[in-house]
């Protein structure tokens, strides 16, 4: 599922991309699946059962080479992303070593090293998620096809117990994803309450540099009331990690 939503989504990067290459790709893309699904209904309506499996052969080449374009265009969107982001990245770093004092671009620098720590966790718990799924689904189709087995011929008693085991075990695999699964949700949610700190932080400091030096009394009592809320946040997120942690 993780696989077929990256094509789709690929190929409608590419379709709504300026460059001209990635749209004729995605022409490209959809007129082989398009051809894979005219070949199989040609085998289906035409061929004999020999024709058949080379009408399905050349279908499922056709299809496969479109689901290959799809997917290329997403990773090749998703390096550009990349890219313009570790970009983006070096360029403030370069900014902070020429102009330590401002603390609005160590701010920005923080955000966008989070953010790209954020989308790579939420990409693994995505494909976590959708393998877990896969392997519970091959469990319960063994275990069912077990006992299909006993059901229709008593006499392959122990192979089908010896099948029906299998799933269970493969289910137990699937359950140990799962709990990964877990703990990598908690560290996406770990990652979301830094950013929201970090963005806390960096709107206050946005209020303040807004505020005219020359007004130093509305300066003083700003900076701090913005304390004491940025403590209130701290403090309700540290209990809550403390909490958290104690459960």
């Amino acid at each position: 599922m993780s696989l077929f939503n990256d094509i789709i989504e690929g190929l409608i990067k590419g379709f709504t991309s300026s460059n001209k290459n990635l749209k004729l790709i995605v022409k490209v893309s959809i007129a082989f699946v398009i051809l894979a699904i005219l070949v199989v209904l040609v085998g289906e309506l035409k061929a004999d059962d020999v024709n058949k499996k080379s009408f399905d052969l050349v279908a499922g080449v056709l299809g496969l080479v479109g689901a290959f374009l799809g997917f290329g265009i997403k990773v090749y969107e998703d390096t550009k992303e990349n890219e313009k982001r570790a970009e983006k990245i070096e360029s403030l770093e370069k900014e902070i070593k020429e102009k330590p004092d401002e603390s609005q671009t160590a701010w920005e620098l923080a955000r966008l090293k989070l953010e790209s720590y954020l989308n790579k966790n939420l990409k693994q718990v995505s494909s976590i998620f959708y393998l877990s799924a896969t392997v519970m689904l091959v469990g319960f189709g063994l275990i069912i096809f077990g006992v299909y087995k006993v059901y229709s011929n008593p006499e392959l008693l122990n192979p089908s117990i010896l099948v029906t085991c299998t799933g269970v075990i493969v289910n137990f695999i699937g359950g140990t994803l799962l709990l990964i699964y877990r703990s990598t949700m908690n560290q996406a949610k770990g990652y979301v309450e830094v950013l929201e700190r970090i963005n806390a932080v960096g709107m206050s400091i946005q209020i303040l540099e807004s505020i005219d030096d020359k007004n130093l009394e509305l300066k003083d009592s700003t900076t701090a009331e913005i304390a004491k809320e940025l403590l209130k946040i701290y403090g309700k997120n540290n209990l809550k990690s403390t909490v958290g942690n104690t459960v």
